[in-house]
């Protein structure tokens, strides 16, 4: 995904009051290291971590809907919320830039489903993650849809489209 000079500079302007050292990928790396790496370089390790939260949040629901007496889903709901927990915990994290892994508009979901379970003030919800069930382009089209909810604005809405994501 291209940026814009303009757009470089802006979320630049946004990141630089946020703490940089989850950001950081070695013990040695410096806040001053964090901050001059390329815009791209920042949202991707923003993205990873986010990720990475979530990540952690579906492998505690899936350690406590083990046993009968842990569990907190319904027996019918059981399966398919282990498997929308397991694809979510297998989510690779970005390693090549932002264009890539994106594709499938599995990340973008589980990205969106941490986003909105730090706005809700609560741990991710298996309902955000349940377009991760969907076709491959009813799910593409449902990360647009999460997306546009995160940030209802027409600007947002022509940040990021479909075919965006499938290119």
């Amino acid at each position: 995904l291209p940026f814009t000079v303009s757009g470089a500079i802006r979320t630049r302007l946004q990141f630089q009051h946020k703490d940089f050292s989850t950001l950081a990928t070695e013990a040695r790396e410096k806040l001053e290291d964090i901050t001059q790496l390329p815009i791209e370089m920042l949202l991707m390790r923003w993205i990873n971590y986010l990720v990475m939260d979530c990540k952690l949040v579906v492998t505690g629901l899936l350690e406590t809907n083990g046993p009968a007496e842990t569990r907190i889903w319904a027996q019918q709901d059981l399966a398919r919320n282990v498997k929308l927990c397991s694809i979510a915990r297998n989510v690779p994290l970005l390693t090549k830039g932002l264009g890539r892994g994106l594709e499938d508009g599995i990340l973008i979901i589980v990205l969106c489903a941490q986003l909105s379970s730090y706005r809700k003030g609560r741990g991710v919800e298996i309902e955000d993650l349940a377009a991760l069930d969907l076709p491959a382009e009813a799910r593409v089209a449902a990360a647009c849809i999460s997306l546009h909810k995160l940030a209802p604005t027409r600007a947002a809405r022509s940040v990021l489209s479909a075919q965006d994501i499938r290119t």
